[in-house]
């Protein structure tokens, strides 16, 4: 059969030369349309390494100059580090919630802000990795591992923070970040350098962690930071410190919520400190997204890919059916002769597949020039390509390439069986003399 229905593809070769055509342009189209928002689902996907469910942001503000609530005695370093400390004493003792941490310079997920540096696995400053620096405060029991329930990349185990974390200058490390310096993750007790040579002891690795939903995890270190001591004046310390907290898993989420905006936020005044509120770290996410632009830039990839998908559908399927019911009059004598339904349907199906397969192979050709000759690689917001995980298929090069080229294949194959088989099992349901007659 497989012979016969090459010998009629040829046969047809004038009306098969354009629908070759059109699917060598389709296939391009698809895989320039489908690629970017794979990249994004793909990432998205990837577990962000702690659980963002139960936690929130506390919104702290101060009053202005020109408040009438304004009090310049209140405004000198040592009441307001005490003023701050209150409220960190007030948020603790509140019975909801299980954990908290304290982090300098905006470093809670989601937050916007990056703060980044190089990290050395030996004193000649060789072997190093770009990281994004988290800077924890471990005052008043703070505990960012624990609040973001960090899981050992060896064990599995929530992790909490030493009692001698800040005493003995020690660091936990990602996952990733542990295997770019030492190629290994038990490296617990291993000395590192940061750029200035000083000896840091890694306590602990954690799992791949996710700073923004739609990245993909980031090299990361939490480090110790001293409570104040790089404020200067303190005015914007609600600014420069951040209170994340962790509200323990059978509290009622938004009864909490009401409580803590209808009794819990008028306490929070302290000196010219006032809160605003709590923000949950999932509209926090959300929030990040829209201001820079991930929700738009996914949005407009998702419109692009249904219309493109849409136009597909509804232009092939229409070629195929034209296709396919053109040649009635083929399928009655077929049917005439002693031709099985399966044995008609079977070799048009198989006509479709091969004109489908042969032309995805020319433009899968053609896109790997094109990617080859663009520098082709995953768009994942990573300062160094160097630092892109090859365990993702989106990063690398040859699994990338493959990938969406099979679903194009997929979405095209699909396409055109639709396209041909209802025609087909239409006409083969018929009786030969009235195909023939209506020829």
């Amino acid at each position: 059969m497989f012979r016969t229905t090459l010998k009629q593809i040829w046969n047809q070769r004038r009306q098969n030369g354009w629908i070759f055509f059109e699917l060598l342009f389709v296939g391009i189209f698809l895989w320039i349309v489908l690629d970017p928002l794979c990249v994004q689902i793909a990432n998205k996907s990837i577990d962000r390494g702690y659980e963002q469910n139960g936690m929130y942001v506390l919104q702290l503000e101060k009053y202005s100059f020109s408040s009438p609530k304004y009090s310049a005695e209140m405004e000198n370093d040592s009441l307001v580090k005490l003023q701050y400390l209150d409220i960190i004493r007030e948020m603790r003792n509140i019975p909801e919630i299980e954990c908290f941490a304290v982090a300098y310079g905006s470093a809670y997920a989601n937050s916007g802000s990056f703060s980044g540096g190089e990290l050395f696995a030996d004193t000649a400053l060789s072997k190093r990795t770009h990281l994004q620096f988290y800077h924890f405060v471990p005052v008043e029991g703070s505990d960012i591992l624990k609040t973001y329930r960090l899981k050992d990349v060896n064990s599995g185990v929530t992790m909490t923070i030493a009692p001698d974390f800040a005493s003995r200058n020690l660091i936990y490390l990602s996952e990733n970040s542990a295997k770019m310096l030492y190629g290994r993750t038990d490296v617990v007790g291993e000395k590192c350098y940061n750029y200035k040579k000083e000896v840091q002891e890694i306590a602990g690795v954690f799992k791949d962690f996710k700073d923004r939903d739609y990245n993909q995890p980031y090299p990361t270190i939490f480090s110790s930071a001293d409570f104040c001591k790089e404020i200067e004046g303190n005015f914007f310390m609600h600014l420069a410190y951040t209170f994340t907290f962790r509200v323990k898993d059978d509290v009622n989420r938004a009864t909490f919520e009401k409580r803590f905006e209808n009794e819990i936020k008028p306490k929070l005044e302290r000196g010219n400190f006032y809160c605003l509120g709590i923000q949950r770290f999932d509209v926090v996410a959300q929030n990040m997204a829209e201001l820079f632009g991930e929700l738009n830039s996914t949005r407009r990839n998702t419109i692009f890919a249904i219309f493109g998908l849409m136009c597909v559908f509804l232009g092939m399927v229409g070629t195929f059916w034209v296709r396919a019911n053109a040649r009635r009059q083929e399928i009655g004598v077929m049917r005439s002769i002693g031709a099985s339904k399966w044995r008609i349907t079977s070799q048009f199906l198989t006509e479709s597949a091969i004109l489908v397969s042969v032309a995805v192979i020319l433009s899968t050709i053609i896109m790997a020039h094109y990617v080859y000759t663009n520098n082709f690689f995953a768009n994942v917001n990573m300062l160094s390509k160097d630092m892109l995980n090859p365990e993702y298929w989106q990063n690398n090069p040859i699994t990338h390439f493959s990938v969406i080229s099979i679903i194009v294949y997929l979405v095209l194959l699909v396409t055109s069986l639709i396209g041909t088989l209802i025609p087909v099992s239409r006409a083969t349901r018929e009786l030969p003399a009235e195909a023939l007659h209506d020829e």
